[in-house]
């Protein structure tokens, strides 16, 4: 039949490239919503290829928490 093998697991690719029509930084608001989803900085970061410290310094400049759950 053809077709492509599924891949799963460790073996996907890592999404390393950012939408077409992103801009960097984007807006407090969509890295809040982002960080509300559960988003790690690191996630972050590779979705929009940039680095992690410029995800945690846009993050920290509108004091938007990380987007991992933190213990209580």
């Amino acid at each position: 039949m053809g077709g492509s093998p599924i891949v799963s697991g460790a073996d996907r690719p890592q999404r390393t490239f950012a939408p077409p029509d992103y801009h960097w930084p984007i807006a407090a608001s969509a890295l809040a919503a982002l960080a509300d989803l559960g988003m790690s900085d690191d996630t972050i970061a590779r979705y929009f290829a940039v680095e992690r410290e410029a995800v945690r310094v846009l993050r920290r400049r509108h004091g938007i928490r990380d987007g991992v759950a933190q213990g209580d």
